[in-house]
């Protein structure tokens, strides 16, 4: 169960990947995210998103997000309370559905619920985009490509290892990345060093 009320502010909080039925999107820290989502979120929340899915990527689940040290790191400040930037960066980041608070047993860190596979801008918000990107956006959609981030190994490499992370199998893996137009070959290789990674750290 989760919530999307206003995050209260903490010292401290525990990150776990926000798991949804469809995982099809795109990578928190792609190109995508940066060129369309950016101009909807704003800077501070759409490098809030990065921040933490490399967080969760580094450290795994349940990561513990010092707070003041996350703001300063984004070049928000480290002043505390419930309208600083920091938490507005948080609250915008819910108010999207990208970031959700789960309910914390009593004297427990505060969990948030992260998007680390971000859905494609709906087409109500791709209306807010300037001219020159909703065309681009168009055109993305009309050609069926999945990833704008130059190096394709690079990226198809970061969306496995965000698969398995939340749990897809190494075939699921690859089924999915096809789908995203990677390269078969590629995503057969990608999905494998995942998953055999994903192996390791779990013994």
């Amino acid at each position: 169960m989760t919530s999307t009320d206003p995050i209260a502010p903490a010292p401290t909080y525990r990150l776990r990947t926000w798991r949804v039925a469809s995982v099809a999107g795109f990578d928190a820290r792609s190109a995508y995210v940066e060129r369309f989502w950016l101009p909807i979120l704003g800077p501070s929340t759409t490098f809030l998103l990065r921040l933490l899915a490399a967080a969760l990527e580094r450290d795994g689940e349940g990561a513990r997000l010092d707070a003041a040290d996350a703001a300063r790191a984004l070049g928000l400040g480290g002043r505390p309370g419930r309208h600083a930037p920091f938490q507005r960066a948080l609250r915008r980041a819910c108010d999207f559905n990208l970031l959700a608070r789960q309910p914390a047993a009593e004297g427990a860190a505060l969990e948030l619920l992260v998007r680390r596979v971000v859905p494609a801008v709906p087409a109500r918000l791709v209306e807010r985009l300037p001219e020159q990107l909703r065309r681009a956006h168009a055109a993305l959609e009309r050609s069926g490509t999945r990833s704008l981030t130059p190096d394709a190994r690079t990226h198809a490499d970061r969306l496995a290892r965000t698969l398995v992370a939340i749990g897809e199998q190494r075939d699921a893996v690859v089924d999915q990345l096809v789908a995203w137009r990677v390269d078969p070959h590629l995503a057969l290789r990608v999905a494998s060093a995942a998953s055999a990674r994903g192996t390791r750290s779990d013994q």
